[in-house]
């Protein structure tokens, strides 16, 4: 079978395949979910992966692909090379449905992979659009958010998966003190409340040191940044400068040291020396992880994990048993205090979420599930919705549940 691949990658600039292949590309789980998939599918059997690139194409990219304007076009090109269907993410709105719109004249059936949304001023058109044949969303948390919508019908979960993997970690002595937060270093994800809870971290733990690994250039290169070099400026100004202060002087006193975007390879032997990993702490305040890719990189590496208890970090990471999920923001800093004064409970939950994400997460489980939504769509089959999980049900989901059964009673 013949999949199109369509992606847009205008936001990284120039870049090289090679590097990604080989991890050496600092990439956004979204990006490099999209792009691991297609890597992954180019070498099965049986399978011919066609490579769409909005943008520009990379250097050294593989076999026949071919450089695009936009999703459109893609479609049209998807049609002309005898593809069976096309899968794309979702960036753009207006993007989205013109493509749509194009996959529908062509009869080019379509699979949306969506990580982080769609959002509720899309969902209608969604809906509504015929090409769509299914909505890919990233975990039962995340499904759950469009539950009582008629874009639920077209919806499926399938899992991220962990990529370059380097096999069981071993712990380091080293790491007992060490703090790392992992991810963009932005308020959406966090980063604030991490910023505002570290003083008090090192007044608990005076030795403890955190490791910064992130930008907010993750999503984007030319972004501004402060004289910190950690967000953009206004940012830095007013939630960083505040607790830490305006210097790198003022950050080595309080044990902080920057790393900035990293290579999944340098990536891991960092978080090997790291005793807790902070990923996106947002429980009222910014956003929600609808999976935190950065979570299951974590764990991989043996560090217990900190982060909200909302939404998807409930399936990636298992509350006291590979991390501590915190239901308020003011709880963070006490939830890493915590565990470094019981480094054996840290080690512990590093090495059972080390363990665990392997077996969970594994590229292979997610390949065989995306092979098999490939042959249904072809094959004209009727999505099947993802069942309830009752264990991760919330009182705003059962509402819209019942709305949706409202609404559809009359």
């Amino acid at each position: 079978m013949k999949i199109a691949f369509y992606f847009d990658n205008r936001h990284l600039g120039r870049w090289n395949w090679d590097s990604f292949v080989a991890g050496e590309l600092p990439a956004s789980g979204t990006d490099g979910q999209f792009l691991g998939l297609y890597h992954r599918m180019s070498l099965r059997g049986g399978v011919e992966a066609m490579g769409l690139f909005g943008g520009g194409l990379p250097d050294k990219v593989p076999g026949d692909a071919v450089a695009v304007d936009g999703l459109a076009e893609a479609a049209g090109r998807a049609r002309a090379g005898g593809a069976a269907l096309i899968l794309f993410n979702h960036r753009d709105r207006e993007e989205t449905e013109r493509g749509l719109k194009r996959c529908e004249e062509l009869g080019v059936p379509a699979v949306l992979w969506d990580q982080n949304g769609p959002f509720p001023e899309a969902r209608d058109a969604l809906a509504a659009a015929g090409a769509l044949r299914r909505l890919v969303v990233v975990s039962h948390s995340h499904a759950d958010t469009l539950r009582g919508h008629a874009l639920s019908g077209k919806t499926c979960v399938i899992y991220n998966s962990l990529l370059f993997d380097s096999g069981g970690e071993v712990a380091r002595a080293a790491r007992a003190e060490r703090v790392c937060f992992l991810g963009a270093t932005i308020s959406q994800k966090g980063f604030h409340h991490l910023v505002k809870a570290w003083p008090a971290v090192r007044r608990a733990r005076p030795t403890a040191e955190l490791i910064v690994i992130g930008s907010s250039r993750l999503y984007g290169v030319d972004r501004p940044l402060g004289p910190l070099g950690l967000s953009d400026p206004e940012f830095e100004s007013e939630h960083v400068v505040p607790h830490w202060g305006p210097s790198m002087t003022d950050l080595e006193r309080l044990g902080v040291r920057l790393k900035g975007l990293m290579a999944p390879v340098a990536l891991r032997r960092v978080l090997r020396d790291c005793a807790v990993a902070v990923v996106n702490p947002c429980v009222r305040n910014g956003s929600y992880e609808t999976f935190c890719v950065s979570a299951i990189e974590a764990q991989a590496a043996g560090c217990a994990v900190v982060g909200g208890r909302r939404l998807g970090l409930r399936e990636t990471v298992r509350h006291g048993q590979t991390g501590v999920l915190i239901k308020r923001e003011s709880d963070l800093a006490p939830a890493i205090i915590g565990l470094l004064n019981d480094p054996g409970r840290a080690r512990a939950m590093g090495a059972a979420g080390s363990r665990w994400v392997r077996e969970a997460f594994a590229a292979e489980r997610a390949d065989a599930l995306w092979l098999e939504l490939f042959q249904e769509v072809m094959g004209g089959k009727p999505n099947r919705p993802p069942r309830i999980k009752w264990r991760l049900m919330t009182p705003g989901v059962a509402l819209r549940m019942l709305r949706g059964a409202i609404q559809g009673a009359r």
